[in-house]
């Protein structure tokens, strides 16, 4: 019997292609997957009645269950080995029903975009009010086990993470960043007990807890509620095992799991160096801010432990670009793209003594930020109206700040394409809210400039989400707009719907 196995209380007797009754499920090896998401094409029927031996109740929650497995996991593995999603959460499922009955509401959400309706098949509406019934199911179950104090750190974490995943699928980003900033809060209660406690430290796969590493800094680059000092003390979390960085990474998951440290850490640094107003994000950025005098020292550190690993991945990046074989390439395009994003958004915050941030000077990272994006998007495509759900950060936020930031008008027009023609959804971001946002900034400014670099005297640097709402996903938004000549800076605001 394998540890996980035993650790979940289940028989290990391995492993099928195919979803059976109280059987696990068999894991997505490398060699099968192409370097495109494979597109499945599940019916629904209604079959009522229980099945004999099954955690099911009946048929219909199998093939929702299946939708799950089939069109929603392949993109959250991504271009990654991912034990967490292809095989620990089904185990996890087949002995607790909140994680079974989150993973059924989320291939009922999945079925709304993916199952066309038919004369004797279930119509969005039915797959909403399906998907809903079993996330009440999932929630009642959590507080249950919650109350009783039955369930494990682990199991509460995979339940934080599809609760997450349920949320931000719904438009619900609110729900889903409060979801993952609970999750974090009791990983670092479980960081730093206290040794000599009496009970031991529950066991967690170094996948889960890297997962939320990365779904912090998806949290912080769109709305953070958490204070500077806050931040300021998470910004030197994992000190040692960055300082235990190996010169060079064995594999894309080794690469995977230091970026992770290294760019959470970086994003702690902005957040506790700009101002406090508890709201900074894309969505909520003063980005004309400069970093106060104190700050740059610990700034110049994490940029060179960013550095630090970017040559540490450098033979592993161009290998990829050689062989360009399987998923590699692709996996090495989506880390260089995180570090690439990371490194930005701390470098190009200005110092007191200069008036302005200096966007031109990243031009070569723009641009291969839009390159990396495009090679992805273009190796994960799906057909008109489907939509990819991912829980990791890939090229929505990157994209975002090249078509908001960069200075080139030919190159944000770019940007704003790609995230338009591909429609997906990343954590608490989404391509279509992103394009038109950036799409009405830019117009804004060329209001006042027709040069095809705009002066960083004109460009945009205050963006405030006034209002959201979550069921017309529609958002109320503010630019300050500078003016020409006179500087003076005048709002403007808009109401965009996606």
């Amino acid at each position: 019997m394998c540890r996980r196995c035993e650790k979940f209380g289940v028989d290990c007797d391995g492993y099928e292609s195919k979803i059976e009754p109280r059987r696990s499920f068999k894991k997505i090896s490398q060699a099968s997957r192409s370097t495109t998401v494979p597109i499945l094409a599940p019916r629904l029927p209604t079959v009522p009645g229980p099945l004999p031996k099954s955690p099911f109740h009946d048929e219909l929650e199998f093939q929702y269950f299946q939708l799950f497995r089939d069109r929603v996991i392949p993109h959250l593995i991504g271009f990654f080995e991912s034990d967490l999603w292809q095989r620990l959460i089904f185990q996890a499922s087949e002995t607790d029903h909140s994680i079974r009955h989150a993973i059924i509401a989320i291939g009922g959400l999945k079925a709304i975009t993916d199952v066309p309706p038919a004369k004797y098949q279930r119509g969005p509406q039915d797959h909403v009010e399906f998907a809903l019934s079993h996330y009440a199911k999932a929630i009642q179950a959590m507080r249950k086990c919650s109350l009783n104090g039955t369930q494990d750190l682990r199991t509460t974490l995979i339940n934080s993470l599809l609760v997450m995943s349920f949320e931000s699928m719904n438009g619900n980003h609110n729900a889903a960043s409060k979801q993952v900033l609970v999750a974090l809060e009791l990983l670092s209660e479980n960081f730093t007990r206290d040794q000599a406690a009496p009970s031991p430290k529950p066991y967690l796969e170094e996948e889960l807890i890297n997962t939320f590493e990365r779904l912090d800094i998806s949290t912080m680059a769109l709305a953070d509620y958490r204070s500077a000092n806050k931040h300021l003390a998470l910004q030197w979390f994992g000190q040692e095992r960055v300082d235990r960085m190996p010169e060079f990474f064995s594999s894309m998951n080794e690469a995977r799991s230091y970026l992770g440290l290294v760019a959470v850490r970086l994003a702690h640094w902005i957040h506790a160096a700009l101002p406090d107003d508890l709201l900074h994000g894309a969505f909520n950025s003063h980005v004309s801010d400069c970093a106060p005098d104190e700050y740059l020292p610990s700034r110049q550190k994490h940029l060179d432990e960013a550095q630090r690993w970017h040559k540490a991945f450098q033979p592993l990046l161009d290998q990829s670009r050689v062989s360009k074989t399987g998923c590699n390439h692709l996996a090495a395009a989506v880390l260089d793209l995180l570090y690439l994003t990371s490194y930005f958004t701390a470098a190009v915050i200005r110092e007191s003594s200069q008036p302005y941030p200096n966007t031109r000077s990243f031009m070569d990272v723009f641009t291969q930020i839009v390159s990396h994006c495009e090679t992805i998007l273009k190796a994960s495509s799906t057909p008109v109206g489907k939509d990819i759900y991912m829980v990791d950060i890939q090229v929505i936020c990157p994209l975002y700040y090249v078509a908001w930031r960069c200075p080139q008008r030919t190159l944000r027009r770019k940007a704003i394409s790609l995230l338009s023609s591909y429609p997906r959804r990343e954590a608490f971001w989404d391509s279509a809210c992103s394009a038109k946002l950036t799409s009405w900034i830019m117009s804004l400014e060329e209001e006042n400039c027709d040069e095809e670099y705009i002066p960083e005297e004109l460009k945009i640097n205050i963006v405030t989400l006034l209002d959201f709402n979550t069921v017309s996903r529609g958002g109320h938004f503010r630019c300050m707009v500078p003016q020409k000549g006179s500087g003076e800076l005048i709002p403007r605001e808009t109401i965009i719907t996606w």
